[in-house]
């Protein structure tokens, strides 16, 4: 059983790490999230016994933890290569640092399957190569706090440049330049001979669409769901 007690600052010297935790993140990319954008997800503390542990958010502590060291001496090469503020720096008193912590109460077993799961969750995921790189493209190159770099070939899909080249979100094939040979269509199958659609738009169309269509018969064709969407178009009132 699980109690929430409430979410608040805690000190930093005041929480423990999960014992045992057995994911090993990337403290230095956290960190730079945490200088760029700010702590923008509480950590997840049981508490028992007068003892605070950390449940999810294990990093992130440690992070935080790195981030005052030697008086927050990185700041200022940060600050000075990054050309912005650090938002850590701004939020949290040099003299009494937190952590913004979700605090419960559970038992043992399933302290241990939240921080499992924690970790385990991320593992098990994917990404729409096409919606990352869409995503990535809005940023205009400016990835600080993100940990992704301009340079790294998982932000593009199917051909996609870092450059800011905008995401085909319907139909990934490029598109024909110059003038069209015409078609021999004595010997193609009907969806052969169909016209082709190439559309580019922001992430959040993109969403919509495939939201609006997720209950069509094959979500892995892009164009079943724009049949669908336009059949439910057409039995609109």
């Amino acid at each position: 059983m699980l109690t929430t007690i409430g979410t608040e600052p805690v000190s930093l010297e005041d929480l423990e790490p999960f014992p045992g935790n057995a994911r090993r993140g990337d403290v230095d990319l956290i960190l730079n999230s945490l200088r760029a954008n700010g702590q923008y997800k509480p950590l997840t503390v049981r508490r028992k016994d007068g003892t605070l542990t950390v449940l999810a958010g294990n990093h992130t502590l440690l992070a935080l933890l790195r981030h005052e060291e030697d008086d927050r001496a990185g700041c200022a090469d940060w600050e000075l290569s990054h050309d912005r503020p650090c938002q850590v720096c701004i939020a949290v008193d040099r003299d009494d640092p937190t952590a913004l912590a979700h605090i419960i109460e559970c038992d043992d077993a399933t302290a241990t399957r939240i921080n499992l799961v924690d970790n385990r969750a991320s593992d098990v995921g994917d990404y729409d190569q096409q919606a990352l790189a869409a995503v990535i493209a809005s940023l205009e190159d400016d990835l600080v706090g993100t940990g992704f770099e301009p340079t790294d070939a998982e932000l593009f899909a199917d051909g996609v440049a870092a450059a800011g080249e905008p995401p085909l979100s319907l139909d990934t094939e490029p598109a024909p330049q110059g003038p069209a040979e015409p078609a021999d269509m004595s010997e193609q199958t009907p969806d052969e001979a169909w016209p082709v659609l190439r559309l580019s738009v922001p992430p959040d169309v993109l969403d919509g669409f495939r939201s609006l269509t997720e209950d069509c018969e094959d979500p892995g064709d892009d164009g079943v769901r724009l049949a669908f969407l336009v059949q439910r178009a057409k039995e609109q009132p």
